[in-house]
């Protein structure tokens, strides 16, 4: 290749393509597929098993794998072609598919299944760790990303592909894994002037670089970046000289990563779903958004994966429907299940029609602004385990309370991507940077509503504790330390009958605070007048004038409550100790909690802090834009308009599930889903008339307006569904 990596290493290829208003891949529905081992490769094999397959699945696209053992589905002069193929597969399949009004995706892979010639011929291009031990990938920083760019040129040059797939960018090209092929060892030394420093985990692809020395750690991780940027631009530039109309779609940029190498991808590919909690998925499709600010598609494997894990019908309605109301695209992946398993065959057509109804009555449109969450990549790094419990926890809480909710990054509030949004949700978000801080000064200021946990605003971007406390001037309060727990609980028995200790601190049985909330505060609806507790540090915090207390922890004796012999006769709660929960209203209302109360670990055996949680959210973002009675959490719901404001979409998923996780099924299985039903919705119209109510299903729902607000009764919810409230 003469546009080799030492000509752009390090730098930017410039980026011509803009937005052209709605393309059809940011709301679309795909199938993606490949060729079957032992299947005559025929022009009738590419329209029954792909094109005819994805138009019963109502796809608008088709991906589809083109090498296969590093043999190449299309006549190639870089790469041998399949053996005895008949007929150009890439060729019938971008001519009878353009023919059938699909788009057309080629698929590329690292792994040995796809590349196994080139794995055999060039040991040298494998991804290896630090012993030399190889992986059975390649490393895209080998030679290996040469030859991946001219298949792409010459793929591009051919062929009126609409756009290709690029996956497994993790392998050898640092998303998340250290390579030590001789290639890496050579670039990290001529970048940084020394060998690069030895990982602790073995090289695998899916392991993060450790090493413990922090810069060393930093330079590792630097190195990633800048290789996976690396990739990107080259396939961009490919792009850019050859299809610039075509789309690049780029797999394994999950999370921050998406920001880094996002500039050179038209979108993102989020493959969660094959093993992995249907409620993650949501979390990190939700997350590459924020970051990458592209669109994303999101993958499903139905009846069967080739790692043998089986999915129901219904866990497979339910992720892609999922799927959707994250506000992403989603893609079947049949992997030629469908040839052989015909089980609930018409069943998943009318499923994926329904997916496509939905994407088709999401276009045009955007989620309706009510809470924006914050994530920050600071408080990830230096306070991982701290942070991450407390954001997903806040997103398993709003989710289930179904308050509408978006993710956003500090670099999007520091642009001023907090216009429009009702209330700012800081989760344990402790480290900052100024500029973000300003602005979400500037939010409250302005009107804006914010609840933050703990620790969250007390440090900057760098590390460092701040001398002056600007969210505690915010919210009214002065913060003085972290109780974590009584000391005087651990001691030993005070009574010579006892020979057991009188503390019980077996693994879940440790300490705990109470807590009770103020019934005179907004805050307390629903939960008057309860004994509440969790088990968290928290931040001592004394209340200023002008601010509520709406919580107060309780001063309770630790030695009485743990006490083995005697704890059974009753609760020890004490006097009002400090605040847990305050409010102060100002130009904008601010919501403080002193301790982190999203985790799991405090809300497992306090349902009622989600319930908190939500009313101290709605506190301070004022009416919630949606607004449900007897929905129960395991339904969950998204709201969006039109860009027109001539329609709102409502997608409901129904989680309520029985999973199965016996023997070697990796990740469980859903067995069934319990339908639900009776639900009332009430929506806010902002004054508009709702003329007609239409659903993907097809069943029919009750609908009123009052009061600015429509109010709709959905009789029965088996999966999923979406309603389009028609305005007028």
């Amino acid at each position: 290749m003469e546009n080799g990596a030492d000509q752009v290493w390090g730098g930017c290829f410039p980026v011509k393509k803009g937005h052209r208003g709605m393309e059809w891949y940011e709301r679309a529905t795909g199938f993606w597929t490949w060729s079957r081992h032992g299947r005559p490769m025929t022009r009738r094999w590419v329209r029954e098993s792909v094109i005819e397959r994805a138009q019963e699945f109502s796809a608008e696209y088709v991906i589809f794998g083109i090498h296969i053992g590093g043999y190449m589905a299309f006549r190639s002069e870089i790469a041998p072609p399949v053996p005895d193929m008949e007929d150009d597969v890439l060729g019938q399949l971008c001519e009878d598919g353009h023919a059938a009004g699909l788009k057309v995706l080629p698929y590329w892979m690292t792994t040995s299944g796809p590349n196994t010639i080139q794995l055999l011929e060039h040991p040298d291009w494998i991804v290896k760790d630090w012993e030399d031990k190889g992986e059975q990938v390649l490393c895209y920083s080998s030679p290996f990303g040469d030859f991946a760019e001219a298949l792409t040129r010459e793929a591009l040059t051919k062929y009126p592909v609409d756009g290709m797939l690029y996956d497994q960018l993790t392998a050898g090209r640092g998303v998340q894994s250290t390579c030590y092929c001789i290639y890496c060892r050579e670039e990290f030394r001529r970048t940084y002037d020394q060998e690069m420093p030895r990982s602790a985990h073995r090289g695998s692809y899916y392991d993060q670089p450790v090493v413990e020395d922090p810069d060393a750690q930093r330079l590792l991780r630097e190195f990633q970046i800048r290789n996976a940027r690396h990739f990107c631009q080259r396939i961009r530039h490919a792009f850019e000289e050859i299809r610039p109309e075509a789309f690049y779609i780029q797999n394994w940029l999950f999370g921050p990563m998406a920001e880094e190498c996002g500039e050179f991808v038209d979108g993102l590919f989020g493959e969660r779903h094959i093993t992995t909690d249907v409620n993650e998925v949501a979390l990190a499709h939700r997350l590459m958004k924020a970051y990458g600010r592209k669109p994303v598609w999101g993958n499903y494997s139905y009846s069967y994966h080739h790692h043998a894990t089986f999915r129901s019908l219904e866990s497979t309605h339910m992720a892609l429907m999922d799927t959707v109301a994250s506000g992403c695209s989603a893609t079947l992946l049949d992997l030629n299940a469908t040839d052989d398993n015909k089980n609930r065959y018409e069943d998943m057509k009318e499923a994926m029609r329904q997916v496509r109804w939905t994407t088709d009555a999401l276009k045009d449109s955007h989620h309706v602004k009510y809470a924006a969450v914050l994530h920050s990549r600071a408080s990830e790094e230096f306070a991982h385990d701290d942070f991450v419990p407390s954001f997903e926890g806040t997103f398993e809480v709003l989710a289930e309370q179904q308050i509408p909710l978006e993710f956003i990054t500090e670099k999007t509030v520091q642009s001023g991507g907090l216009d429009g949004y009702k209330v700012l949700v800081m989760p344990n978000t402790a480290y900052v940077s100024d500029a973000t801080a300003e602005a979400i000064r500037a939010f409250v200021q302005n009107g804006g509503g914010l609840v933050a946990t703990y620790r969250a605003g007390m440090f900057d971007d760098r590390g460092q504790m701040r001398t002056a406390d600007w969210l505690a001037a915010l919210a009214g309060i002065r913060r003085s330390k972290i109780v974590a727990w009584d000391m005087d609980t651990w001691y030993p028995s005070m009574d010579s009958q006892v020979y057991i200790p009188s503390v019980d601190l077996t693994p879940g049985r440790g300490y705990f605070w109470y807590f009770r909330p103020n019934d005179d505060t907004p805050v307390a609806e629903g939960i008057e007048g309860r004994l509440l507790h969790f088990r968290a540090p928290y931040v001592a915090v004394y209340a200023l004038n002008g601010t509520t207390t709406a919580a107060r922890i309780l001063d309770s004796d630790q030695k009485l409550v743990n006490m083995q012999p005697y704890n059974r006769r009753g609760l020890f709660p004490g006097e009002p100790r400090t605040p847990l929960v305050t409010l102060r209203e100002g130009p904008g209302r601010v919501a403080y909690i002193a301790a982190p109360l999203e985790p799991e670990r405090n809300r497992v055996e306090c349902y009622e802090i989600d319930h908190l949680y939500r009313n101290v959210v709605v506190w301070a973002g004022g009416d919630a834009p949606l607004e449900t009675s007897h929905v129960p959490p395991t339904v969950q719901l998204s709201l969006s308009e039109s860009n027109d404001g001539s329609r709102l979409v409502v997608v409901l998923v129904n989680k309520t599930i029985h999973p199965l996780a016996r023997g070697a099924l990796q990740g469980g299985s859903i067995r069934y889903v319990v339908p639900v039903s009776n639900l009332e919705l009430s929506i806010s119209t902002a004054g508009k008339q709702v003329s007609s109510v239409e659903t993907a299903s097809g069943r029919e729902v009750e609908f009123a307006q009052a009061e600015g607000r429509a109010n709709i009764l959905v009789r029965e919810l088996p999966v999923a569904e979406c309603l389009t409230l028609k305005l007028a």
